[in-house]
Order: C-alpha cells, then structure tokens, then sequence
C-alpha cells in the first residue's frame, strides 16, 4: 500500500486505521524544513496539521504524493481522514 508521513502528533486511533489498511505509516515529530525535504521522498500521502509549512519545495520533493491532508482541532478530524485519505491511497 502507500507511505504516509505524518508530521504532528496526531490520535493513535488515526494512525491505527491506517495501518490496519496495510499502510507503512512514518511518524516523524518536529521534523526541520531540511528535514521534511527528504522525509517526504517516496511518500504518496503527508499528513500535516497547524505547525508544519508545506512549500513549493516539499511539493516537488515529493514527487510520489498523491494526497496532503491537512488535519484541524474538532471531532470529526479521524472520520474524516478515514473516509477522505483512505480510499485515496487505495486507488495510489
């Protein structure tokens, strides 16, 4: 399946599911922007919220992505990615 890097801390129940769907899922907290240049190589997903800045550069770093998603502070943020993420990747 795909590569997800995810680059906050987000719920384990999130992660969870995405690895029960059989994706390798990257946890990689306060990564720097040199850092996130690299990590995000060969990932088809990038799971962000608020403290992470996607650039132009990490776009065409990630050359393999297919899905950014943007996570944000409400209930519904782990339905959501399950629902929206999910059967993105499973078309990857």
């Amino acid at each position: 399946m795909a590569r997800i890097l995810v680059t906050e801390p987000i719920a384990e129940g999130g992660l969870d599911q995405l690895r029960a769907a059989g994706h390798d899922v990257d946890v990689q907290i306060g990564s720097s922007p040199g850092e996130l240049l690299e990590l995000v190589k060969g990932a088809q997903a990038l799971i962000i919220r608020s403290a992470t800045t996607v650039t132009e550069e990490v776009l065409a770093a990630g050359t393999d992505l297919v899905v950014l998603h943007p996570l944000y502070d409400d209930a519904g943020q782990m339905e959501r990615l399950a629902a929206e993420v999910l059967p993105l990747l499973r078309t990857a």
